[in-house]
């Protein structure tokens, strides 16, 4: 019983989430972090609020080539978010992974993909990137050279992280803990969007899980201590038309003013309720311990598969996985549900978030004020936070 599978409710967040991210950059020291991104709208704004926090030490940013960007466009992408919040040349590697997914023929809808891959139509001229490394060797890298735990935050699938443990399971004792955008353990699944995906089947799955459930039930499974930012808390953090308005009326950097552009082109999908800040909150959450409320419960993902591939236009997938097993397709009613279950692993789920204090310092963030007061405060004091 779905009862019995919840372990405890956390109401303050530093027992559930690992609190002592805040409390070390409340002493000084920045925090050591990996993210792992699709690129797509939210995962860009994520990243921007990131690259304006001086107490954040960005170690680097791979790219999950199965997600919503292609990985050469998402190097160049990755660049000019650099180049718009100040940080260009960035002085962390850059690198994408895998660009087919763990099994099965899952993909986001290409119309996603090309607007990701265009940057939303926004023209921010960079150098060609010249990393022709691999994601997962990136990450090894930077691993290897890290002089203390380091926080790893996934902003798309899964894809390179599986295949990462996967590769060198020793970096697990390199890592502090993995905070993960995805999932919906007690809401609707967000795959069929209107008028976009409404031919799909699929309820209960969150886009990040569905694209490679199998990666995902590795990680899950990993024995690594898990913050999931499901639909669960970040439908509290909806973009609506006020909250655009709001952002306009402060916008002042040219990122911030990017995501006024970006929030004027999505306004039909604003309007209907489509968006919230998923990967923005992830990226909160990882960085600020009192953002989120957590719930822990024993969760696992399903892979569950179809008695035949089916007909139709499918992916140019490889026929062979990655473990050289033949390429199967998933159940589509039930693949990447992420669900409570005995034989699934405790798991900390942000059920609820501050949604007051998520607006404040993102409005502060993106407008480059944290940076211009810690500049004179020193890195590390988080007066108001």
């Amino acid at each position: 019983m779905r009862r019995l599978a919840i372990l405890m409710t956390v109401v303050i967040v530093l027992a559930a989430a690992g609190g002592r991210a805040a409390e070390q950059t409340a002493a000084g020291p920045r925090l050591p972090l990996i993210v792992d991104t699709d690129l797509g709208f939210d995962d860009c704004s994520a990243i921007l609020y990131l690259l304006n926090r001086p107490d954040v030490d960005l170690l680097a940013i791979t790219i999950a080539g199965t997600g919503e960007v292609h990985c050469q466009p998402g190097l160049s992408n990755v660049l000019r978010l650099c180049k718009l919040a100040g940080r260009y040349p960035p002085t962390f590697p850059v690198a994408c992974g895998d660009e087919e997914p763990s099994d099965g023929y899952q993909v986001f809808p290409a119309r996603w993909r090309s607007d990701a891959d265009a940057f939303f139509g926004e023209n921010v001229p960079v150098c060609p990137p010249g990393s022709t490394a691999h994601a997962v060797e990136e990450i090894i890298n930077v691993l290897k050279a890290a002089k203390q735990p380091v926080t790893l935050l996934t902003l798309g699938p899964l894809t390179n992280i599986a295949a990462l443990f996967e590769r060198a399971p020793w970096v697990k004792s390199r890592l502090r803990r993995i905070y993960i955008m995805g999932g919906a353990v007690n809401v609707p699944g967000n795959i069929r969007v209107p008028g976009v995906t409404d031919h799909l089947k699929n309820r209960v799955a969150e886009w990040n899980i569905y694209i490679d459930p199998v990666a995902a039930r590795s990680v899950f499974h990993a024995g690594l201590p898990i913050s999931l930012i499901a639909l669960d808390g970040t439908q509290k953090v909806p973009i609506t038309e006020e909250r655009v308005r709001q952002f306009t009326r402060s916008a002042t950097t040219p990122e911030a003013r990017l995501i006024v552009h970006w929030c004027r082109r999505e306004h039909q999908g604003i309007r209907q309720g489509v968006y919230c800040y998923w990967d923005t909150l992830a990226a909160m959450a990882a960085v600020d311990a009192d953002i989120c409320r957590y719930t822990t419960y024993k969760l696992d993902v399903v892979v569950r598969y179809a008695p035949h591939v089916p007909r139709g236009d499918l992916p140019a997938f490889s026929p062979l996985c990655r473990n050289g097993r033949p390429r199967r397709a998933f159940d589509e009613a039930t693949v990447g549900q992420t669900k409570i279950a005995d034989a699934g692993v405790p798991i900390a789920v942000c059920t609820d978030a501050d949604a007051a204090r998520f607006w404040q310092r993102y409005i502060r963030e993106l407008n480059r004020e944290y940076r211009r007061d810690t500049a004179t405060r020193g890195v590390g004091s988080r007066a108001g936070h």
